[in-house]
């Protein structure tokens, strides 16, 4: 069976994709960055609720990756403001599709939807999509979001969704919706991001939900 790796918010629309995946014949495993205090206790329980809600739909088990990435949040903080969801999001990606060559997934799984928030217009979406080079399945790209509450209501995670709050750096008002190529590379390099990685990957935790 393929298998592919979902990063898990424990929102609405994470959840959601990763299901509709799972139904193509995909085995889903799980990666929720945890990082204090930008994420809630309350918001890693509900991942791992969220988890086993699945698992009963689709009939499997999975793993679901626990990593901590306070440190490279708060050095992107200091050093960039506009841009801080996009380079954010290029380096979670980095980070997943390290977990992915490790563990031998051959897709990430997120629960982008076209135009929802700042970070997921289609510029920006290329912009996190060419930080990468294993694929990356959007499969409520074409969503809106009350055709995702619908589905969530369906499946058995949108009690546990609603009670999820954003970490606070992926939804700032003033966050641009074209970002630079080369400003991208810049802030990246400044903050060497590669030294955090490798770190990450090592010491996440697994849980076999």
């Amino acid at each position: 069976m393929k298998k592919a790796l979902c990063l898990l918010s424990g929102g609405f629309d994470s959840p959601v994709a990763a299901y509709r995946i799972a139904n193509t014949g995909y085995h889903v495993d799980y990666l929720f960055f945890y990082s204090l205090p930008f994420v809630r206790e309350r918001d890693k329980e509900i991942v791992i609720e969220c988890v086993k809600i699945l698992n009963k739909q689709t009939g499997h088990k999975s793993k679901l990756f626990i990593v901590d990435n306070e440190k490279l949040l708060s050095r992107l903080q200091e050093n960039t403001d506009k841009t801080l969801h996009v380079v954010m999001r290029r380096i979670m990606m980095r980070i997943a599709e390290a977990f992915a060559k490790k563990n031998g997934y051959s897709a990430l799984i997120t629960g982008d939807s076209l135009g929802q928030v700042s970070s997921q217009t289609l510029s920006n979406l290329e912009a996190v999509t060419r930080a990468v080079k294993i694929p990356i399945l959007r499969p409520l790209l074409g969503f809106d979001k009350e055709e995702i509450i619908r589905i969530s209501e369906k499946i058995g995670t949108y009690d546990l969704s609603k009670q999820h709050k954003d970490c606070g750096l992926g939804a700032i008002s003033s966050a641009r919706t074209k970002a630079s190529e080369k400003e991208l590379h810049e802030i990246e390099n400044r903050i060497n991001y590669k030294e955090f990685l490798k770190d990450v990957v090592q010491n996440a935790r697994i849980l076999k939900i």
